[in-house]
């Protein structure tokens, strides 16, 4: 499995809590959790964007750049995003105004991690 794999499994990983956090509400009431419209836009969002990263190659500069940032795990073979990637992840598409398309989730997803990169550099 390569990055490309590992990263659209992510994105259905995340999708699926997205799913479970439900649960979550019953349990602990107490927590920020966004509205069902909401979560649910984000969850679409999600999966659209995992549908999006199975059909790339493994050479697109969006993933070369994730790959450089550290975000895959070569030896566990697992996408692992920075702060700035786990951000953009979490908060996807709950900006009702933001574009949610597949192709600016991943453009916006490959400049946090060059801010990461930056980051880690220093």
């Amino acid at each position: 499995m390569g990055l490309r794999d590992a990263f659209a499994r992510y994105l259905r990983d995340q999708a699926e809590r997205r799913t479970e956090i439900r649960q979550t509400e019953k349990d602990e009431p107490w927590l920020p959790i966004p509205e069902d419209a909401e979560r649910d836009v984000h969850r679409e969002g999600l999966l659209d964007a995992a549908k999006f990263v199975e059909q790339l190659s493994e050479d697109d500069p969006r993933l070369v750049a994730l790959r450089a940032a550290g975000y895959y795990i070569e030896k566990s073979q697992a996408f692992s995003p920075g702060p700035r990637g786990q951000q953009v992840i979490r908060e996807w598409g709950l900006d009702r105004s933001s574009s949610v398309s597949p192709e600016r989730f991943l453009e916006v997803l490959r400049e946090a991690a060059e801010r990461d990169e930056e980051q880690s550099e220093r």
